[in-house]
């Protein structure tokens, strides 16, 4: 008999220790639950905003906008002074040509390769006014590429030795220029490498050449290197 008892007290306790625990469970999720329901509200009210159009808050930033009051075609480039090198055609129709309008709005005078009309390209420019480019696209001439400095009219042609095109692309304040050369194409077609163009750098002060080749590139059909 007090085996019975014993039995059934044991068998009680354990109830009581389980309806504990469970209640103890019940209790330690409640911060989890209200924490989920609380980031799952975040996550909607944000892409609510979002879906409706609201955009997000931004730090304001100040600018200062100054309009060019000019005739332009193109704007190619603004330096460290506030210069800005744009292009203009001269006549209608022609293609335009590189000049320079300084922070004050004074202009230089249109840059075009000497014996050249209307085909001048500019394409960059440096913190002393030279610009950079390339002249020569119609038929009868070899494309060019120039340093000119309109200002002072101080004008540099260069064609890379031995190349068929010289494309000059842009320049710094030390007297060099980047761009790539164009050598005669391969007679034969059309499954073999054609590494006819190549990068350059051009030295004005010592007039030396650099190729500049990146030894992964491959070219087809006229691609360039480098």
């Amino acid at each position: 008999m007090g085996d019975v008892q014993n039995v059934s007290r044991r068998i009680r306790n354990r109830n009581v220790n389980d309806n504990n625990r469970r209640h103890n469970h019940e209790i330690n999720l409640r911060p989890v639950f209200v924490c989920a329901v609380f980031i799952s509200f975040l996550v909607f009210t944000t892409w609510c905003d979002l879906a409706y159009g609201a955009k997000p808050k931004l730090p304001p930033v100040g600018y200062t906008l100054t309009l060019i009051d000019a005739e332009v075609w193109d704007v190619l480039g603004i330096n460290n002074k506030g210069s800005v090198l744009i292009e203009r055609q001269l006549v209608r129709g022609a293609s335009p040509v590189p000049l320079i309008i300084g922070k004050n709005g004074k202009e230089t005078a249109p840059f075009e390769c000497p014996g050249t009309t209307n085909d001048t390209t500019g394409e960059g420019f440096n913190n002393l006014g030279e610009i950079v480019g390339h002249c020569g696209h119609n038929p009868g001439f070899t494309v060019t590429g120039f340093l000119a400095n309109p200002k002072s009219g101080s004008v540099s042609l260069f064609v890379y030795p031995g190349a068929i095109a010289t494309w000059a692309f842009g320049n710094n304040d030390f007297g060099q220029a980047v761009g790539y050369y164009e050598n005669q194409p391969p007679a034969t077609c059309c499954f073999l490498k054609d590494t006819w163009s190549h990068g350059f750098l051009w030295d004005k002060n010592s007039g030396t050449y650099t190729t500049i080749d990146n030894p992964l590139a491959s070219t087809k059909s006229g691609g360039r290197h480098g």
